[in-house]
């Protein structure tokens, strides 16, 4: 009689119909965008309890009446009832014509299975052909939270599904504030595809956006087609922007997103941004071109390539290079003021070869200046190129390690009023760590031997002495730990670590990328107080610190920390980045770490004071969040310097915060007490309901104009949401950035 296959092939059609439009923008986010519909009573909510049949291909029919007409027609009337695993469809009459394999349901008919609910009018379906038809149908698809209607649905066969006048929108029933509309919907199954026309978004009954023609996924196959336009509003440099992304898919593993974006100052833009893997590689192009610059009347681009290949099990092959068309660009197009104040684009290219603890590596390195302000002389050297080993080794069974650091560069300037040329530097190191349970020891003995082979401003060699020091370090600690309470465990960790180094003349040797770090507590163990070989610091000093730790024993995990520790120099030290000048003082700073955690919230400190002068610099951060409607970030930082240009006074407070149910209020304030004045500013509202919400962001923040003058920078980003949707504008990202623990939920 009935043939099972219509049901399947019925329900699938309706299933991807109701869900095409939520497939493209699907959410990859852990959080919940249904957490305002509360309303038990809810269609979404409505607990279905369907037939579990052992036998998936079952199909069992049952109704008050079973009539057999004449010409080979049976009636099912009152009471109809088809079920099938996960299935059932209920109507008061049906019709079956043996000699047609024709199915009719003059009735209203209403369907059920795990994902989707379906009230139809009336509707004809063919056993045979699979070919069906529905009038005036309404469906509710409960796990992707759309509910939608249709005057007509026609499944010419199990492959294709077409709709006519179909709405789709992810608020109750009666309730629509948005309402996605397409006069025809042609879904197929096979290919995945769907295509759409002349497309309407509607906002309570106001049309805001249309599209003649769409295409989109079914399913997880990638689809090319339009995404969700950008918009931007701005008074600033480049005024209003818009963007239409378009999605490409290239090849299953290559993909791409061409955006055509318009400023409305400068003209048009391109932005592109191509993907590709293969079975040894993975890379990520950006490109972004705008084409004669109303303002700066010239071609401006930015790029940038980043790439990895496995070669082989052992050997990788890198690049990231960007580069730009001028030094404005990250100024005039930067979102935020980390972008505009980048000052160097790095190009670079490397193998690396590691096997057994021991890795080597080839660069090319060189960088961009962005910053027309920098002295070509403070400008960094190109690697052309670099050599590097490294790796550590146990010998035997000693107990003891080798350990060596080895380097070969090629320094080149594109200066001829600098020193270029070779360094080597080698550092092998013996070390012999011991511990047992509450205590380690650790001596070490190096070699640091470097050698330059360098041409002065004129080209001629210079007569560089090499230079060879021993290095000596012991590092040892104890760990004394005690029951604070029945749950937590407190530990003290007092340390030495001592480090001779003799003192040679170095005042000769150019600094290719050697500079002097900010103290902090790390710097009290490092066996060398410059980054980089062209500098290695004398030292005869001894550091003395201490840790405390209280441990949860239920988790193990650190409830507070506090560190302290201070260098004790016995001798004067000579080296220095300029080669002249001592530092006669008998101690460092004292530096000092404070961390407090609970589940909602930490604070951290760092501290530097002066044991001569008493000043004290350092900062700190209190985060708080619960979840992601509740954030408030507070943060210091205060960085003296003999140079008052390079002083640092900040303050900066970050929050989201809710002010009702549906309202939030977030912004961000970056101040610079030292100049009294802001440095970035966010403030904005956002608006959340069951099925939509609105955001609205206003931004600000200092940079450069074409003239090299401070501006201040603002835009206004509207940011519209239809759940189950998509939204409109890009603010997400530059919200990440500003507020510490913000993660978008759309």
């Amino acid at each position: 009689m009935l043939k099972p296959s219509v049901l399947p092939s019925l329900i699938t059609g309706m299933i991807l119909s109701a869900s095409a439009v939520n497939a493209q923008t699907e959410d990859e986010n852990e959080f919940d965008l249904w957490s305002m519909c509360t309303d038990p009573a809810s269609v979404f909510n409505q607990k279905l309890v369907l037939p579990q049949i052992s036998n998936s291909e079952q199909l069992d029919i049952s109704a008050s009446t079973i009539q057999s007409i004449d010409n080979g027609i049976t009636l099912f009337q009152d009471n109809v009832l088809i079920e099938k695993n996960n299935f059932r469809l209920t109507t008061d009459q049906l019709s079956y014509d043996k000699n047609t394999s024709n199915i009719s349901l003059p009735l209203p008919v209403h369907i059920e299975n795990d994902k989707i609910i379906i009230d139809s009018e009336k509707g004809e379906m063919n056993s045979e052909t699979d070919n069906s038809s529905f009038s005036n149908v309404r469906f509710i698809l409960q796990s992707s939270h759309m509910q939608g209607s249709s005057p007509s649905i026609e499944l010419p066969n199990k492959d294709l599904t077409l709709f006519s006048q179909v709405n789709f929108s992810s608020c109750e029933p009666g309730k629509e504030s948005w309402v996605f509309s397409a006069n025809n919907l042609r879904l197929d199954h096979l290919d995945e595809s769907g295509t759409a026309r002349h497309v309407v978004i509607r906002v309570k009954d106001i049309p805001i956006f249309y599209l003649p023609y769409i295409s989109f996924p079914l399913g997880e196959r990638r689809r090319s087609g339009i995404l969700t336009p950008e918009l931007k509003f701005s008074s600033g440099r480049n005024g209003n922007e818009f963007g239409l992304p378009y999605y490409w898919n290239i090849a299953p593993n290559q993909d791409a997103v061409i955006t055509p974006h318009y400023l409305e100052k400068r003209g048009l833009q391109l932005k592109t941004n191509y993907r590709y893997l293969t079975h040894s590689s993975i890379g990520e192009l950006d490109f972004e071109l705008l084409n004669n610059d109303k303002i700066a009347e010239e071609d401006r681009y930015i790029s940038k390539l980043v790439h990895h290949s496995e070669l082989t099990d052992h050997l990788t092959f890198d690049i990231n290079a960007s580069a730009a068309s001028d030094s404005h660009y990250l100024n005039d197009f930067g979102e935020s003021l980390e972008l505009s104040s980048t000052s160097h684009l790095e190009q670079s290219a490397s193998f690396q070869y590691q096997r057994s603890g021991w890795r080597s590596r080839l660069l090319e390195q060189n960088f961009q200046t962005t910053d027309d302000n920098i002295a070509l002389n403070a400008r960094p050297y190109r690697r052309h190129p670099q050599l590097t080993v490294s790796g550590s080794e146990s010998i035997t069974e000693s107990g003891i390690t080798f350990q060596m650091n080895a380097e070969w560069v090629n320094f080149v300037h594109q200066s001829n009023t600098l020193e270029q040329g070779y360094r080597t530097d080698l550092y092998p190191k013996l070390s012999w760590p011991a511990q047992g349970s509450y205590w380690f020891f650790t001596p070490t003995i190096g070699h640091r031997f470097t050698a330059y082979d360098v041409t002065d401003t004129s080209g001629s060699a210079l007569e560089l002495d090499d230079r060879s020091l021993p290095i000596i370090q012991m590092d040892s600690g104890l760990f004394f730990e005690r029951q604070f309470s029945k749950k937590y465990t407190q530990t003290l960790e007092p340390r030495l670590y001592y480090l001779n180094i003799p003192t040679a003349e170095q005042s000769l040797i150019p600094l290719f990328d050697t500079s002097e770090p900010d103290f902090t507590f790390a710097q009290l163990f490092r066996d060398n107080r410059f980054n980089g070989a062209d500098r290695v610091g004398d030292a005869n000093q001894l550091t003395t610190a201490v840790t405390t730790r209280l441990i949860n024993d239920d988790n193990g995990n650190e409830r507070f920390s506090a560190s302290i520790g201070q260098i004790q120099y016995f001798d004067d030290r000579e080296v220095s980045l300029s080669g002249t000048g001592t530092e006669s003082s008998s101690a460092s700073d004292i530096a000092a770490e404070f961390v407090l955690r609970d589940e909602n919230w930490s604070y951290r400190l760092s501290a530097l004071q002066d044991t001569e002068t008493h000043d004290t610099e350092g900062s700190f951060l209190y985060h708080y969040q619960s979840d992601n409607r509740h954030i408030f970030n507070l943060g210091y930082r205060l960085r003296r310097d003999d140079v008052m240009s390079n002083q640092i006074e900040q303050s900066d407070v970050s929050f989201k915060l809710p002010l009702s149910d549906h309202w939030s209020a977030l912004g961000r304030w970056n101040y610079s007490l030292k100049d009294e004045r802001s440095l970035e500013n966010i403030a904005g509202f956002e608006y959340n309901t069951c099925c939509w919400a609105f955001r609205v962001v206003a931004r600000g923040y200092l940079t450069q104009d074409e003239n090299n003058e401070e501006v201040f920078d603002k835009s206004v980003i509207f940011t519209l949401v239809l759940k189950g949707f998509g939204s409109t504008g890009k603010a997400n990202r530059e919200l990440e950035r500003a507020i510490l623990g913000f993660q978008p939920e759309y």
